[in-house]
């Protein structure tokens, strides 16, 4: 047999490892320790994932449903295990669909409702079945939708209502729900007045509706429009305060002593206006009243009312006076209309006088003569102090609201004072209880004193060579002016008329006419 040069090395090697233990014995061969040699080991290379940081996000801006690329790069010259990519988020944790491109690249459709910030990539080992995730190094920023409202300004009434669309500037790539904010003013579809509201725009669409009513007045009411990834827009709402108006067409009424004047009155809604509007009177002369009067007042619509003025027999200031109608209302300003009332006396024929001498009383008031002709006659009754004047004869006006005093009998260019008395009237329309009017010195002719029905007019006559007369207002004692001069011989018929007072002499066919104020 022949030993090949490796055997025989062995077989050499062994024998003289024999032969050295074979030396050894006793206390040495005991403590004998044999080392073994080491075996060297070989050098492995390191292995790591594919799916280990992501390269690049392309665009790095992009609206809702616009594609982004991304692309994975694994480390360079190191062994890398496979992956499949289960997962992409966008910035918030909102996901986002995706689809393989080739190898370590992934398309993904940015999602409504992202936010700027990294893209996050989930990886999946086929080995292991594990899950980890990557982030990008920089930021991806979502473009927002234009926004459009239309209208974008208008004008509500209290209690009515408008549509408004919003108007993406692109189809909505998925369902996207719009938030409505209204001032308090305003409510949004069937939200409570203030209350938040929102609108869905569906995908594919690109504009959505909804309703806005006003509650109540605002200068500059506001529905602010806002959505993910959707830029915000403004609606501003004018709705005006309610009001109403108060028309009277015919703005001025004739009236005589206890008899009601009439004014008809149209009141008009204005900005939505609905309810209930009291009209009252202030300011009317003394001794006239008016009744409250309740108007129900619909929206957008008017009502009419008929508003009276009554006035009190012998108490009322004649002539004209201005006064105010008031129109008042919980829910509204107030608004007032200018009016106009003329009292006139009762209408009728004037009735002469009668002459005392003696003692007498009207109503509530005395005459007390003291002596006999050409002494004092004292008037005495309720809210005045007794006047005195001297006389010849005295005569109560009707109603006993005054008195004449006068001389003796009249004739041609003879002198005589005459006075006329108020006593019965409220001190706001007259001088003042027992005020009096001297006539002066006339040749006044006592037989052609002529008064009013109800005392509030009496009509002097002066004799001269001619006639020529007076009226004489008894709630102020003034005086109306001196008629022309007309020659008469025997009487005087008066009456008012309408407006006017005619005084007819006998013996002309011309007459004395004043227009009462």
């Amino acid at each position: 047999m022949t030993l090949t040069q490796p055997a025989r090395a062995a077989i050499a090697t062994g024998l003289a490892l024999a032969a050295s233990l074979a030396v050894l014995t006793g206390p040495a061969a005991a403590q004998l320790t044999i080392e073994p040699e080491p075996v060297p080991q070989p050098s492995l290379p390191t292995i790591v994932t594919a799916c280990s940081q992501i390269a690049s996000v392309s665009p790095a801006s992009a609206r809702p449903g616009q594609d982004v690329d991304i692309r994975i790069t694994p480390p360079s010259g190191l062994i890398s295990l496979g992956y499949s990519v289960v997962g992409v988020q966008f910035a918030n944790g909102v996901p986002a669909t995706f689809s393989t491109v080739a190898a370590h690249h992934v398309r993904a459709k940015v999602p409504v409702g992202s936010v700027t910030g990294p893209v996050r990539v989930t990886c999946r080992s086929p080995l292991t079945g594990g899950t980890w995730s990557i982030s990008s190094t920089t930021n991806f920023t979502p473009l927002s939708f234009g926004n459009t409202l239309n209208p974008s300004s208008t004008n509500l009434i209290v209690g009515n209502s408008t549509s408004v669309t919003a108007t993406l500037s692109h189809p909505a790539p998925a369902p996207i729900t719009l938030s409505l904010t209204p001032s308090g003013a305003l409510s949004v579809g069937t939200s409570a007045p203030g209350a938040p509201g929102s609108v869905t725009i569906p995908a594919g669409a690109q504009s959505a509706s909804f309703s806005v009513r006003a509650h109540s007045a605002a200068a500059a009411a506001t529905v602010v429009v806002s959505g993910p990834n959707v830029a915000s827009a403004t609606l501003t709402v004018n709705v005006p305060t309610p009001s109403f108006s108060l028309d009277v067409p015919v703005d001025e009424a004739d009236v005589h002593w206890g008899d009601s004047a009439s004014y008809a009155v149209e009141v008009e809604s204005h900005n939505g206006f609905a309810g209930t509007v009291n009209l009252t009177a202030t300011g009317l002369p003394f001794g006239a009243s008016a009744a409250p009067v309740s108007v129900a007042v619909p929206a957008g619509g008017s009502a009419n009312a008929t508003f009276t003025v009554a006035t009190a027999q012998s108490a009322t200031a004649l002539g004209t006076d201005g006064f105010t109608l008031r129109g008042q209302s919980p829910n509204a300003s107030t608004q007032n209309e200018s009016l106009d009332l003329r009292v006139l006396p009762d209408t009728g024929n004037f009735a002469g006088l009668t002459w005392r001498t003696t003692d007498s009383t009207c109503g509530s008031f005395e005459a007390d003569v003291n002596g006999t002709a050409n002494s004092n006659v004292t008037f005495d009754g309720p809210g005045f102090s007794p006047q005195a004047h001297s006389h010849v004869r005295y005569a109560w006006t009707p109603d006993c609201r005054g008195a004449v005093v006068m001389g003796p009998a009249a004739g041609p260019n003879t002198g005589w004072p005459a006075s006329i008395f108020n006593f019965g009237f409220d001190t706001a329309i007259a001088d003042g209880p027992g005020s009096r009017h001297n006539l002066g010195l006339a040749a006044w002719n006592h037989g052609q004193f002529k008064a009013s029905q109800d005392g509030s007019l009496v009509i002097a006559v002066a004799q001269s060579n001619t006639f020529n007369a007076s009226l004489f207002d008894m709630l102020s004692l003034s005086r109306r002016g001196v008629t022309d001069s007309y020659t008469i011989t025997e009487s005087l018929a008066a009456s008012v008329v309408g407006d006017e007072v005619h005084a007819v002499p006998s013996g002309s066919s011309d007459d004395w006419t004043w227009t009462l104020p």
